[in-house]
């Protein structure tokens, strides 16, 4: 306990120096990944060929894991933020209609415990 408390007397502004730049870099990746993910969602809602490939395309991105992503980015876009705003900014990023069956059918659910028919909005 001793070691925790000496580190943090001698590194505590650096280390919340680094807190504030982790947070920020994430903001920024989930701020991106809304920017690009809602358009899509609601265009792949409208287009089916775009929601099979949109599904696809980020459905691939999502199983690398991060750290492999990162040093893939590292000798496209080099060192510092921007690989990983990237790299944060894919691995946000989920297909939009990815949990919809799941969502419409606990809609169901509630709809026929309430007395209805269970039928859900969209479904």
């Amino acid at each position: 306990m001793q070691d925790v408390l000496a580190y943090f007397s001698q590194n505590g502004t650096e280390f919340v120096q680094m807190v504030a730049t982790h947070l920020w870099l994430s903001a920024v990746a989930l701020a991106l990944a809304t920017v690009i993910a809602v358009p899509l969602g609601i265009l792949g809602a409208r287009f089916r060929r775009l929601d099979s490939v949109s599904e696809g395309v980020w459905g691939t991105l999502r199983i690398i894991p991060s750290l492999a992503l990162l040093l893939v980015l590292i000798p496209v876009l080099g060192t510092g933020t921007l690989p990983a705003v990237v790299s944060l900014t894919v691995l946000a990023i989920t297909h939009p209609h990815q949990h919809d069956d799941r969502v419409q059918d606990a809609s169901r659910g509630r709809a026929r415990g309430r007395g209805g028919h269970g039928h859900a909005a969209g479904a």
